[in-house]
């Protein structure tokens, strides 16, 4: 008989223990936006430019991580990196501040990320990001990017910058099954 409760219970502590693990999910996705902001020779002025629509696939993000949009609590950026694509001698010497924010349809925007009082030489640069809740503009079929910068030197060429955030994705399986 003891034997008997012994191994129903180590059973029922794998099926708990197993229950709990597929409860919840974490994962991360990346999101890119293509910004262009236009030569300028007008310093110490906000410039503002905007992505075109970028799509979230969020489908295929949800099925790639074998969930579903029911299923995620929470998604937050970890990362959000500039990158200048073109021209190639470009650097980010050229900016004082920047601040980036997200829009989707039917969704007020939402400052993401920023950086002020930039001392930067490269071609990449981490912003600060805010801790807030991205939820409702990944789940959203396409989102927007809208940055302001502050310029500190004029710009004689186009700069091409790609908008990369990272957001992570907090899923919980059995919420969906309710």
């Amino acid at each position: 008989m003891k034997k008997i409760t012994v191994i129903l219970l180590a059973i029922a502590l794998t099926g708990a223990y197993s229950c709990s693990k597929l409860k919840h999910i974490k994962f991360t996705n990346t999101f890119t936006a293509h910004l262009t902001v236009p030569a300028n020779s007008v310093v110490d002025q906000e410039t503002t430019v905007f992505s075109d629509d970028v799509s979230t696939d969020v489908q295929k993000v949800m099925n790639d991580n074998s969930t579903t949009k029911d299923a995620v609590n929470t998604i937050k950026a970890e990362d959000v990196t500039l990158v200048i694509t073109a021209p190639d001698a470009q650097t980010w010497d050229y900016v004082k501040d920047i601040h980036i924010y997200l829009s989707a349809p039917n969704i007020k925007e939402a400052e993401v990320a920023f950086k002020q009082n930039i001392n930067e030489n490269g071609k990449e640069l981490k912003l600060t990001v805010r801790d807030i809740e991205l939820k409702d503009y990944f789940l959203s079929e396409t989102f927007k990017i809208r940055a302001t910068a502050t310029l500190q030197k004029a710009i004689t060429e186009d700069v091409k910058v790609d908008a990369k955030i990272r957001a992570r994705f907090d899923a919980n399986l059995l919420e969906a099954l309710k």
